[in-house]
């Protein structure tokens, strides 16, 4: 579906006029709002991306990684590869909360290694764990990371292009987005059907991309992911 397309869908099953502002703000800020909850549900296969770090020599902080305009939401993987891109190693990742302790000065560029031995984030930025030296640079230009980019918020400029989701979820977004065209529109009981349709079927496109007893069935999706189990209630006769 081109943004149009849905649009027009939210119209009909909203009974509402796309050709009036007030309207057609209001869908739009809808489907937004339901591209921007499923993005924060769960880390998408098919948003995630490549990101380039071009590495400078001595220095240990850079921006994070962008892509077609918009912001890695999360990065995944940290990967360094030669110049001759005949050599790849993976960079080990570091958690925030378990180097503060080292007191690292992430400014410092006194050290004298060869290239980089962890990456983590501090702040927005990522950090290397040492700077890489020049001639490290010469040989390794960039770092290659894998993560997922965030879903770019349309609007009517858009109309021609595509929804940034797989076409087999698409009635996913209009479910969401109906949920809150009927929540603020006083319609309780649609709303509530709208939002229990929209999260169930969050949950099936996660449980889609997961290991199904020991094979994977979406292979581009990641596999460290993993649903809460739920407990069963159980009745108890007293």
């Amino acid at each position: 579906m081109t943004w149009l397309e849905m649009k027009r869908e939210i119209e009909r099953q909203a009974r509402m006029d796309l050709d009036s502002d007030v309207d057609l703000t209001s869908i739009e800020f809808w489907l937004n709002m339901a591209l921007d909850e499923m993005d924060a549900y769960h880390p998408w296969w098919f948003l995630e991306d490549e990101y380039e770090v071009t590495l400078v020599a001595d220095t240990r902080l850079y921006a994070f990684p962008t892509t077609n305009s918009a912001g890695a939401a999360s990065v995944m993987t940290a990967i360094d590869v030669d110049s001759m891109r005949t050599l790849k190693k993976n960079i080990a990742h570091e958690w925030p909360v378990n180097i503060d302790h080292q007191n690292v000065n992430w400014t410092d560029s006194g050290e004298t290694s060869a290239g980089p031995n962890i990456w983590t984030t501090v702040g927005k930025q990522i950090a290397l764990g040492r700077p890489p030296t020049s001639d490290f640079v010469t040989n390794h230009e960039k770092l290659f990371f894998r993560g997922w980019k965030l879903f770019p918020t349309y609007a009517v400029a858009d109309n021609s292009s595509e929804v940034a989701v797989p076409a087999n979820y698409h009635p996913v977004v209009i479910q969401g987005a109906l949920k809150h065209a009927w929540g603020e529109r006083g319609v309780d009981q649609e709303a509530m059907i709208a939002e229990r349709g929209f999260l169930r079927n969050l949950e099936i496109m996660v449980g889609r991309c997961l290991p199904v007893r020991g094979r994977t069935k979406n292979i581009t999706a990641p596999t460290i992911w993993r649903l809460p189990r739920r407990n069963r209630s159980r009745r108890v006769s007293v």
